[in-house]
């Protein structure tokens, strides 16, 4: 298991769907193993699924839960939107195509955490912290400035002035995404008490998308 459900679980007397914007439990498992092992017992599980060939991941509902179950991958490169990736075998090369230090948490079976960036100390000191390289985590996937946004709205904190710069100045590339993603992010981001301030000093309050 990786990313926000183990994020949301750790947190404590906090409105978690606020911070994920999501209703249903939504919970992102990895494997080094190719998914067509996993493809028949999904079947049974569920008969609503969807494969993603070229990235290895299966989307499928199970009860009240959103499963997506992904191959270890690393994304060689990225245009902002796509990813030509390749396939891994540890977690340690997975957690690097990542965007926080908070969403690179894993959990083994047992449900022992296994953090390689620091995610557990920064989830408790309420850091928001960019995997590596800020500007090179932001090209990958530019929607990924606007989740910078939620979580320090979320935790309420300041911003940091680097990445203030770096949102100035790629922030018109969020017009290239699909525009349901755009405006689903800054819907959870005005429902958060510092959303509208920080979305105003970046002057995105009234940004209009194509």
């Amino acid at each position: 298991m990786v990313g926000g459900f183990i994020r949301d679980a750790l947190l404590s007397e906090v409105d978690k769907t606020i911070l994920t914007g999501k209703h249903k439990k939504d919970v992102d498992l990895v494997t080094a193993d190719p998914l067509d092992i996993f493809l028949p017992t999904i079947q049974k599980l569920s008969k609503k699924y969807y494969v993603v060939e070229h990235y290895q991941v299966v989307q499928f509902t199970f009860e009240d839960y959103k499963v997506a179950l992904t191959r270890l991958r690393y994304d060689r490169i990225c245009d902002g939107r796509q990813a030509d990736v390749v396939f891994v075998k540890t977690l340690q090369e997975d957690v690097w195509r990542r965007d926080f230090t908070i969403n690179a948490l894993y959990a083994d079976p047992k449900g022992m955490i296994i953090d390689f960036s620091g995610g557990y100390q920064d989830l408790c000191h309420q850091k928001i912290r960019f995997i590596g390289d800020p500007k090179m985590r932001i090209l990958e996937d530019t929607l990924r400035m606007l989740r910078y946004v939620r979580f320090c709205s979320f935790f309420q904190m300041p911003m940091a002035p680097a990445i203030v710069e770096l949102i100035m100045k790629y922030r018109d590339l969020l017009s290239t995404l699909p525009q349901d993603r755009v405006r689903q992010e800054m819907s959870k981001i005005m429902q958060l008490p510092y959303g509208k301030r920080n979305l105003e000093i970046l002057q995105l309050n009234d940004y209009h998308y194509k």
